[in-house]
């Protein structure tokens, strides 16, 4: 059965008048099937949800589909790990300590009862949770608590879609706590000389070139690591990389500071064994860490607060100030949204400006005639 509720708010508008502002709250209720409501601006809309649902349970019902609503998280966490560890076995290591964490706290709860409120409330206990459970250490970032609901959105969600074990999926409507933006740190003309050369001195034979190639393409550390002999064409000046963070292939182009460092690499003799550009010296069927040599050459290049990712940073900085617009930036760095690119949008100021004043001069050329 279903039922809307009509619930009247207060709000006061900019000039500080007191609005009321109706809301219209469509609850299922029906046997067998899990009780779940949904609000809405319009009545229309709640009805059109009300009756979607509610056909949507009978149909389950009809075809003994609602045993599913009697799934525990525990079940959905531990069918949803396994599928993750075959397909993605580095997500599965950065998801687990999050689920593992749902588990002990409703593991024992039917999907059909975790609630949006309910989800709300262990959030709410994740926020005054102190690091390793020590009180003399700062309590969860907004960021970290944020991958413990998305880890589960991303469980219930497939449960929704893919499983048909719920209707609807309580987190869709839960918003993400603020979080602070991302590093800004990029390097400067006077720290890229220091650094180079500091590379140049390090016993790591390959660090030089792809600290160069980190700067010059914007390529993670891990894409660096991975890039395989094959995927190399030097006449296109290309890498391909099949696989990336996005799980979207894409293409780096190697420009003439790289060029010959790579040219350099990619002709050196090679055992049958090496399907890696950077191979480590002592396995070279295994990509090269550089981890301590880059750690060495920063240090003696005494570039303080630096890691390695803000050289992608830099990338875009560099790239942002000698005229890129957002969207070559975003392919460039194969962003997933364009959203992750505005973080460069205050360097691009220059720039447009520049864009603005030419235009204009072109635009208003015949006053300077009359």
């Amino acid at each position: 059965m279903a039922t809307i509720e009509v619930r009247e708010y207060q709000h006061k508008t900019p000039s500080g008048e007191a609005k009321t502002i109706k809301k219209y709250k469509a609850t299922i209720t029906l046997k067998g099937c899990p009780r779940t409501s949904k609000t809405f601006d319009r009545k229309t809309d709640a009805n059109e949800w009300a009756n979607k649902t509610e056909y949507e349970y009978k149909h389950q019902r009809a075809f003994g589909k609602v045993s599913h609503h009697k799934k525990t998280l525990s079940e959905a966490i531990e069918r949803y790990s396994q599928n993750l560890a075959l397909s993605n076995a580095r997500r599965y290591k950065e998801v687990l300590p999050f689920l593992n964490w749902w588990e002990h706290k409703l593991g024992s709860a039917k999907l059909s009862e975790i609630s949006k409120d309910r989800i709300l409330q262990q959030r709410d206990l994740l926020k005054n949770h102190h690091i390793r459970n020590n009180p003399k250490l700062s309590k969860l970032s907004n960021a970290r608590v944020n991958r413990y609901v998305g880890a589960l959105n991303c469980l219930l969600n497939e449960a929704c879609t893919e499983w048909g074990w719920l209707a609807e999926n309580p987190i869709a409507e839960i918003k993400l706590l603020p979080e602070p933006t991302g590093r800004s740190r990029y390097l400067q003309e006077d720290e890229l000389k220091t650094l180079i050369q500091a590379c140049k001195k390090s016993d790591n034979i390959d660090l030089h070139t792809i600290v160069v190639l980190a700067i010059t393409t914007g390529a993670r550390r891990s894409e660096i690591e991975k890039i395989q002999i094959p995927n190399i064409d030097l006449k296109q000046r290309k890498i391909l990389l099949p696989i990336t963070k996005n799980k979207k292939p894409r293409v780096l182009y190697i420009a003439d500071p790289a060029y010959q460092l790579i040219k350099e690499v990619y002709e050196r003799p090679k055992p049958p064994q090496q399907k890696y550009l950077f191979a480590s010296p002592f396995d070279f069927s295994r990509p090269n860490g550089f981890r301590s040599a880059w750690e060495k050459a920063r240090e003696r290049a005494m570039l303080e607060n630096f890691h390695f990712h803000d050289l992608r940073h830099s990338a875009a900085s560099f790239l942002a100030q000698h005229g890129a617009g957002l969207h070559e930036i975003s392919e460039i760095l194969g962003h997933s949204s364009i959203q992750v690119t505005m973080r460069y949008i205050h360097l691009i100021k220059t720039h447009t400006s520049a864009i603005v004043e030419s235009t204009a001069a072109k635009v208003f050329s015949y006053e300077q005639h009359s």
